[in-house]
């Protein structure tokens, strides 16, 4: 149970200029890296019922989403919840602060858009 609580604690999410890194435990799956021009949208939801799709663990992991699909998810609080829709899956997560997230990451598109 120590392990747990403290991998939930160490996970972080870093917004580059090219990529969003979702840094979780290996007990869900490991670490995520997120190219930025690949990311469909992004939005606020409730942390959804899914239905885990291997192993054990209670705060994240492969799940399959009923409203989504696939998904990966990495929860460190249940509200807050971020969906992010890329070319090659699906993500939830839960930042501090979700609006300024997502706000960011549009605003880097954005930049990265006017550049191409």
């Amino acid at each position: 149970m120590l392990l747990i609580l403290a991998s939930i604690y160490r996970t972080k999410y870093i917004l580059t200029d090219n990529e969003l890194i979702l840094k979780a435990s290996k007990l869900i799956g490991g670490s995520k890296r997120i190219p930025l021009e690949t990311i469909e949208s992004v939005e606020r939801t409730l942390i959804p019922f899914g239905f885990r799709l291997f192993g054990a663990s209670f705060y994240g992991g492969y799940y399959y989403l009923p409203s989504v699909g696939k998904a990966f998810m990495v929860i460190t609080n249940f509200k807050d919840g971020v969906l992010i829709k890329t070319k090659h899956g699906n993500y939830v997560i839960t930042p501090r602060n979700p609006e300024n997230l997502m706000e960011t990451i549009e605003n880097i598109k954005t930049q990265l858009m006017g550049k191409v």
